[in-house]
């Protein structure tokens, strides 16, 4: 018997930053997608605000990268330096944190709790003054703390530097065997079970004063930590 294969390829990803700072310096998604599957973007205006129906509003698109048949990402000019970093605009000294949220929904919108977010894996970088708090922290949220004071202006090393999607997410498939043709030929058709979905990083900052700095500490983040004598540094216990 003749057969042959049709195959529906590819998981739409998409990636929303709720902090305005966060930026990756490179993307990489292990998994297979159609390169040539056309794309579109819709808006649409509910009736709150009818005036804006007849205004001319400017949209404006900027492709950040280019990305090939096995889901491999390459930053485009003007993109490729870019940092996950938190920059200090408030008058003075502080030390922060940062809360990192990683998750899925599917082609519907609707949060998916059965797919791990490990497989979303946001590589962290702790040895620049960054500390990850292993305790507290789960493989849907991160929590990384910064143990340098940071001054009003002074922005952060980069705490992150690559993300990647688990190649596992690409290999839950069901096929389907239609009937043959006229020909004799018989088609497979393969179907990705997580096509459309898209996954979701969500970045939070805050911070708190120097002032009293432990008790301050405990009382924002619910952390212990030591204070150097300076007071320019902290320690998680």
């Amino acid at each position: 018997m003749k057969r042959k294969k049709r195959m529906k390829r590819g998981i739409a990803l998409a990636l929303v930053l709720t902090f305005s700072t966060m930026i990756l310096f490179q993307v990489q998604a292990a998994i297979s997608i159609d390169t040539e599957r056309q794309c579109s973007v819709t808006f649409e205006l509910d009736s709150s605000y009818p005036e804006l129906k007849e205004l001319t509003i400017p949209v404006h698109l900027y492709q950040a990268a280019d990305v090939n048949e096995y889901g491999e990402y390459q930053m485009r000019e003007g993109f490729e330096k870019e940092e996950l970093s938190v920059t200090n605009s408030g008058s003075i000294d502080s030390f922060v944190r940062m809360v990192i949220t990683k998750y899925w929904q599917d082609a519907d919108g609707t949060k998916d709790t059965k797919l791990s977010p490990d497989l979303i894996r946001l590589n962290c970088l702790t040895d620049n003054g960054w500390v990850m708090d292993e305790k507290a922290s789960t493989p849907e949220r991160t929590i990384l703390y910064y143990t340098n004071l940071l001054t009003p202006g002074e922005t952060t090393p980069s705490l992150s530097d690559t993300l990647q999607i688990d190649a596992a997410v690409s290999r839950k498939v069901k096929e389907t065997i239609t009937k043959e043709d006229e020909n004799g030929y018989q088609t497979i058709e393969t179907v990705y079970e997580y096509d459309g979905y898209r996954f979701y990083i969500e970045a939070e900052a805050d911070a708190v004063q120097t002032h009293n700095a432990q008790e301050a500490i405990k009382s924002a983040w619910g952390v212990d930590v030591e204070v150097s004598e300076d007071g320019k540094t902290i320690r998680l216990r």
